[in-house]
């Protein structure tokens, strides 16, 4: 069952991004940081009282071009499933539930497409939001903390 994540679910959700994104640089201080900022939900999957994995979504405004109007933006900041639980489908049904929900706040937010980063090594998780309507982005080199490299994705939403 996937439910919101409260403020009670943070620190878990830090402690498993801390794990899963270990070798992408200090995810669980990045994390801690964005639960605490207005406009960013969490949703858990949750069955018998286990969490098993989470997703982040962020609704914010960001500058197009240095000086210029503040953009509305949707990004996906984090989707993880705990490694025992993997294979299942959980990833893939955080990443919807994500995705219907920022197009359930777009037209109210101006917003016109779901973002998120990726490592380029990832391929697997690339698949995933392929299939989910994602396309990589031509975008300026980007990398994680640790030095990884990022790719950007975008899908449009309704």
């Amino acid at each position: 069952m996937i439910r919101r994540a409260g403020p009670a679910d943070h620190p878990w959700i830090v402690a498993s991004a801390e794990a899963l994104f270990a070798d992408l640089g200090p995810y669980a201080w990045i994390l801690g940081q964005w639960l605490a900022r207005p406009g960013v939900e969490g949703w858990l999957d949750e069955h018998a009282g286990e969490r098993r994995g989470f997703a982040l979504l962020a609704f914010y405004r960001e500058a197009a071009t240095p000086g210029g109007p503040r953009a509305p933006v949707a990004d996906l900041l984090a989707l993880g499933v705990v490694a025992r639980f993997r294979g299942q489908g959980l990833g893939r049904a955080l990443l919807e539930h994500a995705v219907a929900a920022a197009g359930r706040a777009a037209p109210s937010q101006g917003i016109d497409a779901l973002r998120l980063t990726v490592a380029a090594d990832n391929l697997g998780a690339q698949q995933l939001y392929a299939e989910a309507g994602f396309v990589l982005v031509d975008a300026p080199a980007a990398a994680y903390p640790s030095g990884t490299p990022a790719r950007l994705m975008v899908r449009p939403l309704p």
